[in-house]
């Protein structure tokens, strides 16, 4: 069912038996019938219970409709006395008073017109109610109040006693052919006084025929008050005034999560039938359960209304919803989960449960909170983030489930979690309809080559650049690349590769993915796609001909390494290798004639992964530690060459100890590892010449200056910790 734009976002009572949802109109016409039968009414208070938001005033207002036609033919006035536009006691009980007396007047005759007033003008003048009502006239009433002295003055002088006038009144009542229904709703908004003074004005009045009161309150809450304010009388204190009370019926459970899939659905245009089996454990778990009431539904809809647009397609539904109810209903686990991000994204494994244990979960989320939620809150946190389930339900999940997760733009995706919570996007993802559009156009090699350039160039708030985020996003949805368009988004990561693969992206402190195991893998899972060896090996001999260096050099060893492992592994079966074997050696000797070729053209020297390049070239020529140290000596008459292989074997090394909070970054000079390639001793000379003459660019001499530091640093450390070897 669509409803109006109105109706979903207005917090109003309904008022036609068209309009209910929850089955109030049976209830509410069976009150009407009652009302409408009973013989000779006496001063009868009927109430209608139930706590806030649960419907009382959406009740009253069928009521009336069903009524309309004995109003009509005037059978049945009725009065409708709004208690909370008054504020104050007293303004409240004058108001009170002059409702009823203008309702009354015009079916009273000559001297029974003033009854009413002279019975609340002794009732107020005596005290019985409030203060002394000439205060109210000083201005404590405001407007309602603003000529009381002169309309009591007029009335306080009569000499009859309360009862007679009570006796002329209920006379004067009793004469007529029709009678008085006074309708008081919202008393659950008024102030505990208030509210109390609204029960007294009833009683005040006493039994009058012809008249019938409604009122509509929270029985459980008037209750607490009458005990609070009255220990003595209890809850006699109502039974004395009230006749009836009737209970509010509960929406039926399958009626509000009716209408809750009805709105659901149209304001995030989703589809139920196509949903997940995860959604609606989510929906069922952890939504549904805070929708007990009419106005629980109203507030839920009105917050999701707002907020989904801002996050629309960028954020699984699911996880929305149920955080939103939690955020609505459950606001201390909301902002638990808000700053525990640590606890609740990322995979708990057996260490991060000897780091975090269950106790730290208890204290972070169940602290303080209800018996009657725990189990609740346990619950909707499971379902939003599956890897607590390690922590409650001994459910462990793998990293093909996390990856799930972050293509799904689950709230356990650390990636993916802030979003939540600031309602936008922030650069650790890619809009979902940028992304969308990549993937469209991946078959395009100027757009994606222009693309990822423009990737490198754009600075993430962490110094990292949106590249790194474009294939860790291209990696998660390698599946939903075109088969046709795979070839080119292949040949063109080869051509880009050593473009893309910056330092900016290298890993920080203990993590270690960095651009070029990005690219590897995205080469693997596009090609994979295809079942067929031979198809696979034309695509990637085809794209690797133009490849840059660190690309090529990094493909063919990861290809070789599946069919001949480091020492104590043990190969991939043929079935999960990317390539056979022979294919893998052709692989590893074009990448070995790659490194020639960029030696030769003096590349290999600007390259920044200079050191991890002569390596490879050393693994993979035949006589590859000749071969490589033959080159670099030969360099070493360059003028630029001493600084590049100063800087290639320059590195920051990480560590963290087991009580630091960061890890800590330690320069250090591999001397032994630079004398796999030159002889060190002439390196050495030849780097205090430079320093000495100065004769490099000043960029240049401080990479030199500060390797030959380290190298002395060094030296002296190993000479303080073994003398004896000196």
């Amino acid at each position: 069912m669509r409803l109006a734009e109105e109706t979903r976002h207005n917090d109003q009572p309904i008022s036609l038996p068209s309009e209910d949802l929850y089955g109030f109109n049976p209830f509410a016409q069976a009150i009407a019938n009652g009302i409408r039968k009973m013989p000779a009414p006496n001063g009868y208070v009927l109430a209608i219970n139930g706590p806030w938001g649960a419907g009382k005033s959406s009740v009253i207002n069928l009521v009336l409709h069903h009524l309309a036609g004995d109003t009509a033919g005037g059978s049945i006035k009725v009065i409708r006395f709004t208690p909370w536009w008054f504020r104050g006691e007293e303004a409240l009980a004058l108001a009170f008073f002059r409702e009823l007396q203008a309702a009354l007047n015009p079916s009273l005759g000559g001297k029974a017109k003033k009854l009413l007033p002279k019975i609340g003008a002794r009732l107020l003048r005596g005290g019985g109610l409030v203060g002394s009502v000439l205060d109210v006239a000083a201005g404590g009433g405001g407007a309602v109040a603003s000529n009381a002295m002169a309309y009591l003055e007029s009335l306080i002088e009569t000499n009859d006693s309360l009862e007679a006038l009570h006796d002329e009144l209920r006379a004067a009542l009793g004469k007529l052919p029709h009678r008085f229904l006074i309708v008081i709703d919202d008393i659950d908004r008024l102030t505990p006084d208030e509210s109390l003074l609204i029960f007294k004005l009833v009683k005040s009045v006493g039994q009058l025929p012809n008249v019938l009161y409604v009122l509509a309150y929270d029985r459980a809450l008037a209750e607490k008050l009458v005990a609070e304010r009255y220990p003595s009388e209890g809850p006699h204190f109502l039974e004395k005034i009230v006749q009836a009370v009737f209970e509010v019926p509960e929406p039926s459970a399958n009626a509000l999560q009716a209408q809750l899939q009805a709105q659901i659905a149209e304001i995030c245009e989703l589809c139920f039938d196509g949903t997940s089996v995860e959604f609606f454990n989510i929906f069922f778990d952890v939504v549904t359960p805070e929708i007990a009431k009419p106005r629980d539904l109203i507030r839920y809809m009105n917050t999701i209304t707002f907020s989904w647009p801002a996050v629309a397609g960028e954020v699984d539904v699911g996880d929305f919803l149920a955080l939103e109810a939690l955020r609505l209903f459950d606001p201390q686990l909301y902002r638990s989960i808000r700053v525990n991000k640590p606890l609740v994204c990322g995979l708990p494994g057996y260490h991060r449960l000897l780091e975090e244990p269950r106790e730290a979960y208890d204290a972070a989320f169940l602290k303080d909170c209800p018996d009657r939620r725990v189990a609740r809150r346990k619950r909707a946190l499971q379902r939003v983030f599956p890897p607590l389930e390690a922590i409650w339900a001994n459910t462990h999940y793998g990293t093909e489930s996390a990856d799930e997760w972050a293509r799904s733009r689950r709230a356990c995706s650390p990636a993916h979690f802030e979003t939540y919570f600031r309602f936008a996007l922030g650069d650790e993802s890619l809009p979902n309809r940028e992304l969308d559009e990549v993937i469209a156009r991946t078959g395009d090699r100027a757009f994606m080559e222009r693309y990822l350039r423009e990737a490198v160039a754009q600075r993430r708030a962490d110094g990292s650049t949106k590249a790194s985020l474009v294939l860790n996003e291209l990696i998660l949805r390698a599946d939903d690349v075109p088969l046709k368009s795979i070839a080119d988004l292949v040949e063109a990561l080869f051509i880009l590769g050593d473009e893309i693969d910056v330092e900016a992206d290298e890993p920080k402190g203990l993590a270690y993915v960095d651009n070029l195991r990005r690219i590897s893998w995205l080469i693997r899972r596009l090609t994979m796609r295809f079942s067929s060896i031979a198809e696979r090996s034309i695509l990637l001999q085809n794209a690797n001909k133009n490849g840059s260096v660190a690309t090529v050099v990094w493909f063919a060893l990861s290809v070789w390494r599946e069919h001949h492992p480091d020492q104590g592994e043990q190969p991939k079966p043929a079935e999960k290798c990317l390539l056979h074997a022979d294919d893998a050696a052709r692989f590893r000797e074009r990448a070995l004639e790659r490194l020639r070729q960029a030696a030769d053209s003096g590349a290999l020297f600007g390259h920044r992964r200079l050191a991890w390049l002569l390596y490879r070239w050393r693994d993979f020529a035949p006589d590859g530690t000749a071969e490589t140290k033959k080159w670099a000596m030969q360099q070493l008459d360059q003028e630029t060459a001493i600084c590049s292989f100063a800087r290639a074997f320059t590195s920051y090394e990480w560590s963290q100890s087991g009580s630091d909070m960061v890890s800590i970054g330690k320069a250090t000079a591999h001397v032994d590892q630079l004398g796999d390639f030159v002889d060190t001793e002439r390196f050495r000379q030849l780097s205090e010449e430079k320093i000495a003459k100065s004769v490099t660019s000043k960029e240049n001499l401080l990479v030199i200056q500060r390797f030959i530091e380290l190298w002395d640093e060094q030296e002296w450390s190993r000479r303080k910790e073994a003398p004896d070897d000196y």
